[in-house]
């Protein structure tokens, strides 16, 4: 039989062999699931991928933007109202609150809807029969409307006379918020305007049906 003393000597050698083996540090990971702070001094994400050099994922889908969007096509008639102040954009989440999915258009005073700023049909005077626009006016394939480029006081009224069940009156274009909402059914509709501004509508069903009111102080 082995004698004590050997037996304690033999662990103590194994013991000795396993200190001197290298000792694995904290690092990061390529693996799902997250470690221990590494040598830079931060953590991986809670996916994958390695981490950077400040610590932090860099796979885990978040940009150092602060949110500025693209432009947004408008077809000459209207131009994005700037940088976000901070939300989701096109590079990924950002850590801010969802942005709109279109920033507030701003109209920049240029043609809108076949209207430009010398051509708008003075209505300031008068009453309301001079501030009425009738529609369908044309034959099919061409339908316009009878004033499609009006101008008017702030505070004064448009009535739309029509089938709206056929050519539903729908806002778009312009200055923002516009008093005109969507209408599709009637023959008759009223619009106060409060304040200066050009506000574009169109049918909803015919291209050749658009216009604008032009809506000055």
């Amino acid at each position: 039989m082995m004698g004590k003393p050997l037996v304690f000597a033999s662990m103590v050698t194994i013991l000795s062999a396993l200190a001197a083996l290298p000792v694995a540090c904290g690092g990061s990971d390529t693996t799902i699931g997250g470690d221990a702070p590494d040598a830079t001094g931060g953590t991986d994400g809670p996916v994958n991928g390695n981490d950077g050099a400040s610590g932090t994922d860099t796979g885990s889908g978040n940009d150092g933007a602060t949110g500025g969007d693209s432009a947004v096509p408008d077809g000459g008639r209207r131009r994005d109202a700037g940088n976000d102040s901070g939300g989701n954009d096109a590079a990924g989440n950002d850590g801010g609150p969802t942005d709109a999915a279109v920033d507030a258009p701003l109209y920049d005073g240029g043609p809108l809807n076949g209207c430009t700023p010398g051509n708008y049909t003075d209505r300031t005077n008068g009453g309301q029969v001079q501030r009425t626009i009738t529609f369908p006016v044309g034959v099919p394939g061409n339908f316009t409307y009878s004033v499609p480029c009006m101008r008017i006081k702030a505070g004064q009224t448009v009535q739309f006379d029509g089938n709206f069940a056929n050519h539903p009156l729908t806002p778009g274009g312009g200055t923002v918020p516009t008093p005109m909402t969507l209408t599709n059914s009637g023959l008759t509709q009223q619009f106060t305007f409060p304040t200066g501004g050009t506000y574009g509508y169109h049918c909803g069903v015919h291209a050749t049906m658009v216009g604008s009111i032009e809506v000055v102080n």
